[in-house]
């Protein structure tokens, strides 16, 4: 699993961060990139986990996410919590969920801004989560039932 493209892409996302948050400027204030995280567990009515276990059905490193832009964005596999974790990008405001070729979930959000409590730039954060079009609890993980 650790030669996957997903954990490439989760290898090269927390690369990419912590060279961000390294980085400091002549104030001393860190310049950072500070994304919003959310994780999508992906369950049936009965409440078994469909990526993680024995009731798997999907394989996790085979789920994509794409933004409204069609661009693919990095996935992160927490077995720990056993979801898969993406990050909210500034202005993106829109992502389908691809757990196999004909299962595609929509996840969309409202998005504001406010100043990072790690860094000196603003971090984009949800007011608001609709899966498929339904309003949805806005929370940090995402129940998809299927």
């Amino acid at each position: 699993m650790k030669n996957s493209p997903n954990f490439k892409n989760a290898l090269f996302v927390l690369v990419t961060l912590t060279s961000f948050c390294i980085a400091c400027n002549d104030d001393g204030c860190d310049d950072c990139l500070d994304l919003t995280s959310k994780n999508i567990l992906v369950v049936n009515a009965s409440g078994t986990n469909l990526l993680f276990g024995d009731g798997a059905i999907y394989n996790p490193e085979n789920v994509s996410i794409r933004s409204s832009n069609e661009e693919l964005q990095p996935v992160l596999i927490d077995e720990s919590t056993s979801t898969l974790q993406f990050f909210l990008i500034e202005d993106v405001m829109e992502y389908s969920v691809v757990l196999s070729e004909s299962e595609i979930e929509t996840l969309g959000f409202e998005l504001a801004e406010r100043k990072s409590e790690r860094c000196c730039g603003m971090q984009t954060f949800s007011t608001g989560t609709r899966l498929n079009g339904n309003e949805i609890e806005n929370t940090d993980v995402i129940t998809i039932i299927k």
